[in-house]
């Protein structure tokens, strides 16, 4: 499988770590046009759940640090499974087809 669909979490936490260094993460942009809401989910001891219909709203948040990186990490982690797992699917493909792809190059 290409490195390119994978969703790991350290490739998630790296693109967290740059959004405190260049404009917020435009993987957010993506995943609203996908979901009409994004929902962060955090113990209630760190606030509880916040659901965003709003890119700016969750943006400003983000900023004034209302919301952690690593739960906006763990998001973006599950919204990029949910997205890209239909194309995952469509690349499975079966042992005899794989090699025959491989012996036409």
């Amino acid at each position: 499988m290409s490195n390119i669909l994978r969703t790991d979490n350290a490739k998630i936490g790296l693109i967290c770590f740059f959004l405190d260094f260049f404009e917020f993460n435009s993987l957010f942009l993506i995943i609203f046009s996908k979901f009409n809401e994004i929902n962060i989910e955090r113990p209630e001891k760190f606030g509880g759940n916040v659901k965003y219909s709003d890119y700016k709203e969750l943006e400003n948040d983000f900023k004034e640090r209302k919301i952690h990186p690593g739960d906006l990490k763990q998001t973006i982690g599950n919204y990029l499974v949910e997205i890209i797992s239909p194309i995952r699917e469509k690349l499975n493909l079966s042992e005899e087809l794989s090699e025959a792809i491989k012996k036409s190059f």
